[in-house]
C-alpha cells in the first residue's frame, strides 16, 4: 500500500488533532461527562445529573500548545464538595492530556492539586504540576 493510500484509511482526527470532537463518560453515580474539544484550541467539559446541568470547566492550550490549563470550572453548590471537578479533570487527562492549574485557585481547587500530586492522578509531565 502507498503512503497517500495509507492516510486516506486512516481517521482525520488521528492526524489533524486540533479538528473539534466529542467523547463521553457514565460515572458511577450516572452522573454523564462530556467532553468536546473544538479548534480554536478550547475543551470544555460538562457535567449533567440527568439533563440538567450541574458543571462545567473551559481549558485552553498553553502557548507552547502541549498543555491543558483549566480558564474556569464550576459546580452548584448542591454538587461540590463530591469530587465532581476531579473526576471532570481525571477524564480530560485519560484522554491524554496533561493539564496546568489555573492561575488562581480556591481552596478546594489548591486541595485538588495537592492530591494529583501525591500520586492520585500523575500527568505525563509531573515537573508542569504547580508545585
Amino acid at each position: 500500500m502507498r503512503a497517500k493510500e495509507f492516510l486516506e484509511t486512516i481517521d482525520d482526527s488521528v492526524l489533524n488533532p486540533k479538528k473539534a470532537w466529542s467523547k463521553n463518560k457514565i460515572l458511577s453515580n450516572g452522573i454523564k461527562l462530556h467532553v468536546e474539544w473544538v479548534e480554536a484550541g478550547e475543551l470544555f467539559v460538562t457535567a449533567y445529573d440527568k439533563n440538567q446541568q450541574i458543571g462545567k470547566a473551559k481549558f485552553s492550550t498553553t502557548d507552547d500548545g502541549e498543555d491543558l490549563y483549566s480558564k474556569h470550572t464550576f459546580i452548584e453548590p448542591e454538587y461540590r464538595g463530591q469530587g465532581l471537578a476531579k473526576e471532570m479533570y481525571k477524564f480530560v487527562h485519560s484522554l491524554g492530556n496533561d493539564i496546568r492549574p489555573s492561575f488562581s485557585l480556591s481552596d478546594a481547587g489548591r486541595d485538588m492539586w495537592k492530591q494529583f500530586r501525591k500520586g492520585k492522578v500523575l500527568p505525563r509531565h509531573p515537573e508542569k504540576v504547580l508545585r
